[in-house]
């Protein structure tokens, strides 16, 4: 399974992350949490997992976790979805999903980390033709 490799889960402390970090422990990773903490707790992670408060908007603290530690693969959950608010402040979230994101990839070269997870929504796959939304929609 898991055979230690370590995963940078950034977002670990939100709902959906700090899932995904219970998920990745059970199966014998190493989980390390990146979050700001704007709408994650640091309660949600597991007291077992590295945990390092940082804004994926700022290239210094990105830098700083990926000279923490050799990471296997990156998982992203930072993202900012709430469609009303994209529309009334869309540079808000350009800088938070597209800037941060560039950033973030970057670093990863730079780091010679070639593994990506980017959790998105179902606003991908635009107007529904049917329910549910199947994979290939």
């Amino acid at each position: 399974m898991g055979s230690n490799k370590k995963i940078l889960v950034i977002g670990g402390a939100g709902y959906i992350g700090s899932h995904m970090v219970r998920a990745l422990l059970d199966a014998k990773y190493t989980p390390v949490v990146f979050d700001n903490l704007a709408t994650g707790h640091k309660g949600a992670v597991p007291k077992a997992v590295k945990f390092i408060k940082g804004d994926l908007r700022k290239p210094a603290d990105i830098d700083k976790v990926f000279n923490s530690d050799k990471f296997d693969t990156v998982i992203h959950f930072s993202a900012a979805s709430l469609v009303p608010e994209s529309v009334t402040d869309p540079l808000k979230y350009y800088d938070n999903n597209v800037v941060s994101f560039v950033y973030l990839l970057q670093t990863m070269r730079r780091h010679k980390v070639k593994n990506l997870v980017f959790s998105s929504t179902a606003a991908v796959y635009g107007e529904p033709k049917r329910i549910p939304i199947m994979d290939d929609d």
